[in-house]
């Protein structure tokens, strides 16, 4: 059965979102807790049409099941796939809708939210331009470009995009809605730029497939936030009008692969259809992270790299005698350079073109007049781009072009307004400087309008997105270990469409998601149309085996950038960069998408798989394996939970596997060939810390072919962890946190209060923070003198004294040691019952509150006395039954504090 409870409020983690960054370096987690379950909402799935109707009568009328039970709400699913329903119930625990008969599945029904991150600074709508231009493209990358060049635009493909919806009259995305258009159809539109991104065609940009037909589901409300049976909605919706790919941007925290939108995902992929999901942008918080929706080998779970090109403004070069050269710049405010200086000449400070004091003190003014001049510096590590404005500003410098040094090239960020800077890429510094040495004049022409251009990105090019979210998935037992981020694409500074007329300039996984979207609708219009399961599993292991590598990427916690030479973790970017060409006219497939070695105490060391030759000839196939960067995903044992991005990036740990394979494999055409993989862990690591390694099998064909399956593995036995934090669980009262539970120990002689007046509330607060995801966590409360010998699983009220477990308020505005706001007396009604399943790690510097208000699970309440408390966390695969599979913490404390007692 899928878990059943709620998960409480968990530790600081973003969740994924359509979204916009681009900056690079990543934050620091906080303390801010994220509730992700809508309180007493459940997904139920029922075992037939028919116990579907008597359930749903019984739960609209309050009678027969729901007889002693009160049910707000009450929403049915009705396909061939699924029949459920979905509701809110202030009586019924999880646990009691399991025991209704019929009751196959229950789900919790989690939220889900819109959590941008940051635009691109001042620049958040370009109008519809005036001008064309061929000059930016993030398609190079992927070679998409060599893919529509064949004349292969995903034609004949209808595409289902659950999201926020289409600006469907919007003229890059066609202009309207119905058979004559690109977009079919759709349920309650509001603009996106998934759809421009997927199947945009203007003068200014070409989307992925733009041949495709689009039908759109809107899934998000005006607060930016949904829950799962929206969201399964509108996948069922899509997957009943027959559309043959569905993608989704949408996320939350989550990486527990038993959720009800995973397995709705895995159902509609047997039917034959293609899903992507966003991996979400959580990347700034470390391992371990993914999107609920992704986690099933069924769908593709899509990663974001920095793009070769970000989005500019186009000027030309013009030196006589020669031809106009064009390039690319990014304005100060996401500005262009006023069309009144076009045509003025560029002048040169300084000739040396590794300067790195450019203008960075006071200048003499030169004899002749800069205003009608753009004067070129480079940018310097030594002083700021301000004091080197402000310097040049003093000399009356009205127009600025600063190229770039080592650093990473971006938007200017300039203080002052009363001079114009530009940025450039150090290799148009290397173009202009030699002709300007050469004493020959070198112009630069302003076009009018609002020109889109390409400026490389010198740094970040090819490289992981640093927002992206990293896996693994917390079941490490089956298919799940590496999905969270399979395969990636461009989703940094991405341009498309938006609402109206107006085009944006975004980032997130949101945008990478419908591009991978795109390449495999560039698949779909070129290969027969999958018909179930083993159709789908085909397509996807041809786009993931098609990744391109990608380096490590500290993404700016290192100054100057540091250019690795190792590959980032399969964990991030999956197989690395989706390559179009590969997917689409590859004749090599292998008949696995991934490879998963799991813990040492579960290691599955050998792996057999197919290699099948579709072209003409026979081929040779060389094997070899790509080591990635492993890295350690808990922090050092002075710190407490698991480690952020900016511990984890800061340095890569050579982890290599040894793998037995032969070297040399010959096909003939048609005839696939097994080939046996056997992997031995990586020795000399920290198994405490839980090192994690991956990398990639690489496939290299004589027939030009390169595929490769990526591998991942834990180089521990995760059922070693010890769950909790050293000094975690804490416990206190809602006002002064003032109890440290110890290390397995709670002191004797801690004292509760409960105290629920109009003016007065006190509550005891169990704070955690627990290293590694848990199925399950307890807090029971037994009889004075109770015993670990006694214990049982589940524990009965009654037997052996149990008393039952503790509860935590639903909305109280608690965490770290605040005072709650609500003036009434908290009710009993707005509580919801230990244990909590599927819950969270902690993020280091993160903890989770649970505030108890003297409420059982049974309903009944605490009363002064002595008890014994028993805090309890299940292990990575630990059998709920087996003792020694939970760490635990316990103690007697003293009630002295009820009010009315």
């Amino acid at each position: 059965m899928a878990a059943i409870s709620k998960t409480l409020v968990l530790s600081a983690l973003l969740v994924s979102s359509v979204a916009a960054q681009v900056t690079y370096v990543a934050p620091a987690p906080t303390n801010t807790t994220t509730p992700t379950n809508s309180p007493n909402a459940y997904i139920v799935e029922l075992s037939s049409a028919n116990i579907q109707g008597i359930f749903l009568n019984a739960a609209r009328s309050g009678g027969g099941l729901f007889s002693h039970a009160t049910v707000h709400s009450v929403k049915n699913f009705t396909s061939d796939i699924f029949n459920g329903a979905s509701i809110v119930t202030d009586d019924l625990s999880a646990d009691d809708i399991a025991q209704i008969p019929g009751v196959a599945n229950v789900w919790p029904n989690r939220k889900h939210f819109l959590l941008p991150l940051p635009g691109r600074k001042g620049f958040p709508h370009f109008p519809s331009p005036t001008q064309s231009t061929s000059n930016y493209s993030v398609h190079g990358l992927t070679d998409v470009d060599k893919v529509q060049a064949l004349g292969i635009k995903g034609g004949g493909v209808v595409v289902g995009i659950v999201d926020t919806g289409t600006w469907y009259l919007h003229p890059a995305l066609g202009g309207g809605i119905g058979p004559k258009f690109k977009v079919l159809s759709g349920h309650d539109f509001i603009g996106k730029n998934s759809t421009g991104i997927l199947a945009g065609e203007s003068q200014l940009f070409t989307g992925v497939a733009p041949d495709v037909k689009i039908r759109s589901y809107k899934v998000f409300g005006a607060q930016d936030a949904t829950d799962t049976e929206t969201i399964i909605d509108g996948f069922l919706m899509a997957y009943s009008d027959g559309v043959d790919l569905i993608t989704s941007s949408i996320g939350s925290d989550g990486d527990f692969v038993d959720n009800a939108w995973a397995e709705i995902n895995t159902r509609i992929a047997s039917k034959g259809v293609i899903i992507t999901v966003a991996a979400r942008n959580s990347g700034a918080y470390g391992p371990f992270i993914g999107n609920p929706g992704s986690l099933t080998p069924s769908a593709i779970a899509v990663a974001a790299c920095n793009p070769e090109f970000q989005p500019g403004y186009a000027a030309y070069l013009n030196v006589k005698g020669k031809a106009q050269q064009y390039i690319g710049y990014l304005g100060n405010n996401d500005e262009t350079f006023p069309t009144s200086i076009s045509g003025a000449p560029i002048i040169a400070l300084s000739f040396n073109l590794t300067s790195e004091t450019d203008a960075c003190v006071p200048l003499e003014v030169p004899a002749q007049s800069l205003n009608n001049s753009i004067v070129l510096i480079r940018a310097s590590n030594q002083c700021t781009i301000n004091e080197q404005q402000a310097n040049l500003e003093a000399i009356g410098a009205k127009n600025i072009l600063v190229y770039m040094n080592e650093e990473a090239i971006g938007i200017p960020d300039t203080a002052s307004t009363a001079s114009f800077v530009a940025i450039v890429p150090a290799i148009v510094g290397e173009l202009i400087m030699p002709t300007l040495k050469a004493k020959k004049t070198v112009t630069l022409t302003i076009p009018s309008g609002s020109t889109v251009a390409g400026v490389y990105d010198q740094v970040y090019s090819g490289t992981p997105a640093y927002y992206s979210s990293w896996g693994p998935g917390f079941d490490l037992s089956g298919e799940f270990l590496s999905n969270n981020s399979v395969v990636a694409a461009p989703g940094t500074s991405i341009f498309s469409t938006l609402l109206d007329e107006d085009y944006a300039i975004l980032s997130g996984t949101s945008m990478a998601t419908p591009y991978v979207a795109g390449v495999a609708s560039l698949y779909l219009s070129t290969h027969p149309k999958p018909k179930n399961q083993a159709d789908v599993q085909k397509a996807i292991s041809q786009i993931i085996l098609s990744g391109t590598s990608m380096l490590w990427n500290d993404a700016g916690v290192s100054s100057p950038p540091i250019k690795f030479t190792v590959n980032a973790p399969v964990a991030q970017v999956g197989s690395g960069i989706i390559n179009a060409l590969s997917v689409v006219k590859g004749s090599t497939t292998v008949n696995v998408p991934r490879i998963n070695l799991n813990d040492t105490a579960n290691f599955v060391a050998k792996h057999t798989i197919q290699i099948s030759n579709h072209g003409l000839l026979p081929a040779i196939y060389k094997l070899s394996v790509e080591s990635a960067g492993g890295f350690y995903a808990l922090p050092p044992a002075s710190q407490d939970g698991m480690s952020p991005f900016s511990s984890v990036i800061e340095q890569p740990v050579v982890m290599t596997p040894k793998v037995k394979f032969p070297s040399l494999i010959t096909t003939l055409p048609g005839l696939p060939i097994s080939v046996d993989l056997t992997f031995t862990p990586p020795q000399g690591v920290d198994e405490s810390r839980l090192p994690i390694y991956s990398g990639k099998i690489v496939i290299s064909g004589t027939n030009g072919d390169i595929v490769a399956i990526p591998y991942l593995g834990a180089a521990t036995s995760l059922k070693s962890i010890d769950m909790f934090a050293t000094t975690w669980p804490e416990l206190g009262q809602s006002i002064t946190i003032q109890f440290s539970l110890g290390q397995n120990n709670i002191p004797g002689g801690t004292s509760m209060s409960f105290v629920n007046t109009a003016f007065v509330k006190n509550f005891p607060a169990l704070e955690w923070i627990i290293k590694y995801g848990s199925e399950e966590l307890r807090w029971d409360i037994y009889k004075a003198g109770w015993t670990e010998d006694l214990w049982t699983y589940p524990p009965v009220v009654g037997e052996k004294g149990y008393l039952g477990s503790a509860t935590f308020y639903s909305d109280s505005d608690f965490g770290g040691g605040g005072v709650l706001h609500p003036t009434p007396p908290l009710s009993f009604n707005n509580t919801s019952p230990f244990p909590v399943t599927q819950v969270e790690h902690s993020i280091a510097g993160g903890f989770t509150t649970a505030l108890w208000i003297g409420n059982f699970a049974n309903g009944t309440q605490i009363g002064n006395g002595q008890y014994y408390q028993r805090i309890s966390v299940l292990k990575p695969f630990g059998n709920r039954k087996v003792k020694d599979d939970w760490s635990v913490n316990g103690g007697p404390f003293n009630v002295t504090g009820v009010a009315g007692q």
